[in-house]
């Protein structure tokens, strides 16, 4: 009897192994898809990659689901891509599937859904500095430069926590500054290393 229930045991563990093994697959296989803009193929290899489920060793389920929405998002399907986001909204453990969603409703223009993204990714404990980049974005979009203005000094205030001054969301930041002050007829307050113009091209 003992003999019997270790076999079926290993059997069981063996399919296991299997069926994992094929998610994780899927799974590489959509990422490799998503690198090489194939986005179409990825959003079938993260759909087989959820069929089987995805192991927990693996990572959160979740993420699974944010590259999946990310795809969708990518191939212009905004809506298959919203609705993984709101699958995952009850619990993420990271601000990375709001900020990713912040990121969709952006793309569609859909700027007052973008901050009520960042806001939630905000309330976080420990949100990343950057998530007051993206919301900035959003609020310049809105015309809310004073809202903006106060993201962004935050950002700049805890920028090398973030990464090092000189990449290209520290010069974002900046542009995104020099803009907002200038719209607002602050002309000496918008930084010298920020031109309108600069920040305009960026926003369109």
């Amino acid at each position: 009897m003992k003999r019997i229930l270790l076999t079926l045991l290993l059997l069981a563990l063996t399919w296991c192994l299997g069926h994992f093994s094929l998610a994780e697959y899927y799974w590489h296989r959509g990422l490799d898809y998503y690198r090489d803009k194939q986005y179409r193929q990825a959003i079938e290899s993260f759909n087989s990659a959820l069929s089987y489920g995805l192991p927990a060793y693996l990572g959160d389920p979740e993420c699974l689901y944010c590259d999946r929405a990310n795809a969708y998002d990518m191939d212009g399907q905004i809506q298959p891509a919203l609705a993984d986001y709101e699958a995952i909204r009850r619990s993420p453990r990271t601000g990375r599937f709001y900020v990713e969603k912040a990121v969709a409703y952006r793309r569609n223009k859909q700027y007052r859904e973008a901050v009520a993204s960042m806001d939630l990714a905000l309330a976080l404990p420990k949100p990343l500095p950057r998530y007051f980049v993206e919301r900035a974005d959003s609020l310049v979009a809105l015309g809310e430069y004073n809202k903006a203005l106060a993201d962004l000094d935050e950002y700049l205030k805890n920028a090398a926590a973030d990464q090092p001054a000189g990449n290209s969301r520290h010069y974002h930041a900046w542009d995104l500054h020099g803009w907002a002050n200038y719209k607002l007829s602050k002309y000496q307050a918008a930084d010298k290393r920020t031109s309108p113009k600069s920040a305009r091209r960026q926003l369109k």
